[in-house]
């Protein structure tokens, strides 16, 4: 299963990337919106693992982008902002599950697994 972690925190890139290293994940790295967005021209992921707050292009601004490309990679949202406003926008932008950082590796894969067997939401 390929995972794109998006993240402009190499500190939190590694976190997310420790929790679901193993054998059955491919992972690559971006630093923002738009790093991700390059990438996938060359690595199709299965699910995209982003957060929100980032320069250049936000986790907003990347999930608008993937449904005007009409891409429909799973994007689970790992983000520290608890506002249910942003909960909500994430939702409308067909964000799949929203976990809070720190993110428990196990509540991570199971989000993982969920969205790629499934492509529905993973959290209320």
């Amino acid at each position: 299963m390929r995972v794109l972690v998006v993240d402009d925190s190499k500190f939190n890139r590694s976190r997310v990337v420790a929790a679901i290293a193993g054998d059955q994940y491919e992972i690559q790295e971006a630093v923002d919106g738009q790093d991700a967005l390059d990438r996938l021209a060359t690595f199709p992921a299965d699910v995209i693992c982003t957060d929100l707050l980032m320069p250049r292009l936000d986790g907003f601004g990347l999930m608008q982008e993937l449904r005007n490309r009409r891409l429909t990679t799973p994007v689970i949202v790992l983000s520290a902002d608890i506002q249910a406003s942003s909960r909500d926008t994430c939702r409308d932008l067909g964000a799949v599950a929203f976990l809070n950082k720190p993110v428990a590796a196990e509540a991570l894969r199971a989000a993982i697994e969920q969205a790629v067997s499934v492509g529905t939401a993973v959290t209320p």
